[in-house]
């Protein structure tokens, strides 16, 4: 195995995000507030989640080979390396693995690098293992330290993008999103770090990073021991590591030296929602969680694929069962199909342990089905059996909103709003500040001043969910799209069209890419920007 072979974790190209500076982050077009990425949140549950999973089924690397044996049909290297992976592999040789030049290393980062659930689930005894590992490694490595501080390198070739991204924001953070191989030695960075140096569109960049070994909750050792290239002096980070930019400068060689130092503390309000999030996806198995994080990220027919598994493979007990249909409900709901929701709905009568939930939900998929009085009973009911129990606050919002939604539907919209505004005051009372449901709530009185005619209220209303959802939701999500669709409306409304065919036009783009062309709601924001297209034309030539 040749050097550059040995070296490809070191050399090869590092995943990094850039945060700019707390609280918020960089400035969106819509709205006046400046938000901090909530993709780093969903990022860090994802990998708890995976890390979580239990990986003790001797099957677990089935779906992974078959992966790979498709993948690799034409590489004969890589195929041997499979075959070995599927007869041979073992948790206490997971570094070893990932230091091996397979595919394994290459697969997982990518994988991580852009959240690629499929192969992420695929992979999950290997990113357990090999996290698990460092874990044991970490509580040993750091008895061995004389320093509270240790400075590690790595050295890369950026392009020029991404490095002033990192100028601009010093005082920032960098989040490496992968496991991170990192030197000892500075030599040894500086060297990888000066290979691309003078091309025009690159700039070789030494990260120099401190760590305080107390507060580093990420787990990192040297893995020498376990390595598959025992000649390096290699410290390896476990996934997510996050890093203050302290300071930026030129060295004589015309390499940039990036100073980081370990970040040691979240945002206030990310770390609220963190928290919040945490305990809210929280089900009885952790594919159960993982279909519900997939569910909060607007993935729906992942979220489906994991709830299928747990129906067939995991579950009986029937409380969790009836936990399920809900759930699946709740995703008929968001892709519009009411009678699919109403089916699930009644299926989880049978075991939930929350009898007013199942009739509230019943109630919302009546409404949207145009049955109003069997909405607004199966509302009613529900409300009648919150009295006689400690209901919380989050539920009796839900079913303060799901009757501002009959009543919308009903036009009755001076006692949707009524409900609208209870459930927006029980939310801030007992939710995070930029919790989605709290957007939802703006949204929904958003749509009641738009119905009555109150443009510049609604606009208001809009930007409002639209900032919180920036900072609670990743920007590519469904809900983002109706949100920016109505501040489209508004405008519209206003006969502002020049200024709402862009906000038209990023609704059908968020649409089309997280959805399908076919998809009701892209169809339906489709017709409404080209709507806005033929009154623009129509005005301009008055």
């Amino acid at each position: 195995m040749d050097r550059e072979q040995q070296n490809d974790r070191s050399n090869g190209p590092v995943f990094i995000a850039v945060v700019p500076q707390s609280p918020k982050a960089t400035q969106n077009t819509i709205g006046s507030k400046i938000y901090q990425d909530p993709s780093f949140m969903y990022a860090r549950l994802l990998r708890e989640i995976l890390v979580s999973m239990d990986t003790s089924n001797g099957d677990i690397r089935h779906e992974l080979i078959i992966e790979c044996c498709k993948r690799y049909a034409n590489d004969s290297l890589e195929l041997a390396y499979v075959d070995e992976l599927d007869v041979e592999y073992t948790a206490a040789r997971a570094i070893w693995w990932y230091t091996r030049p397979t595919f394994m290393y290459r697969m997982l980062n990518q994988a991580l690098l852009t959240q690629d659930i499929d192969i992420l689930y695929k992979m999950r005894f290997f990113i357990k293992d090999l996290h698990e590992q460092l874990e044991v490694l970490h509580s040993n490595y750091i008895k061995t330290l004389s320093s509270k501080f240790i400075n590690v390198y790595r050295g890369v070739s950026l392009p020029n993008d991404t490095f002033e991204q990192i100028q601009q924001n010093i005082g920032g953070f960098i989040s490496f999103n992968t496991f991170l191989s990192t030197s000892t030695e500075r030599r040894v960075a500086l060297a990888f770090a000066s290979q691309k140096l003078k091309q025009p569109d690159i700039q070789s960049v030494l990260f120099n990073m401190t760590i305080d070994i107390k507060e580093c909750r990420s787990p990192f050792a040297d893995i020498q021991q376990l390595s598959e290239v025992n000649c390096e002096k290699e410290i390896l980070f476990s996934m997510g590591t996050m890093f203050r930019i302290d300071n930026i400068e030129k060295l004589p060689n015309g390499i940039w030296e990036v100073k980081l130092v370990l970040n040691t503390t979240d945002d206030i309000q990310l770390h609220q929602l963190t928290e919040h999030m945490r305990a809210e996806l929280q089900g009885p198995h952790s594919l159960f969680t993982l279909g519900r994080l997939m569910r909060t990220l607007g993935q729906y027919e992942k979220a489906k694929y994991f709830y299928q598994i747990l129906m067939k493979e995991v579950m009986s007990n029937p409380t969790d069962i009836a936990h399920l249909y809900s759930d699946l409900g709740i995703i008929s709901m968001d892709e519009r199909l009411y009678s699919e929701a109403l089916k699930y709905f009644e299926k989880s009568m049978m075991g939930h342990p929350d009898t007013a939930q199942c009739y509230s939900n019943l109630g919302l998929a009546y409404g949207e089905l145009g049955q109003y009085e069997k909405a607004l009973e199966h509302l009613h009911h529900a409300l009648e059996l919150d009295r006689d129990t400690n209901v919380s606050l989050q539920h009796r919002a839900t079913r303060c909103n799901n009757l501002g939604t009959v009543y919308y539907k009903q036009k009755h919209f001076d006692r949707a709003k009524q409900n609208y505004e209870q459930a927006l005051k029980l939310r801030m009372e007992c939710l995070p500040a930029t919790h989605d449901h709290i957007a939802q709530s703006y949204s929904n009185i958003g749509a009641v001043l738009y119905a009555k005619g109150d443009y510049a209220g609604a606009f208001s209303s809009f930007i409002k969910a639209f900032e919180i959802k920036s900072a609670s939701l990743p920007s590519q999500h469904p809900s983002m799209a109706i949100t920016i669709n109505n501040i489209a409306r508004t405008l519209v409304g206003q006969e502002l069209y020049d200024k709402a065919i862009p906000y038209a036009t990023q609704a059908v783009d968020i649409s089309r890419k997280v959805l399908t062309d076919n998809h009701p709601q892209t169809q339906e924001f489709i017709r409404s920007l080209q709507s806005i297209r033929r009154k623009l034309a129509l005005l301009e030539h008055k």
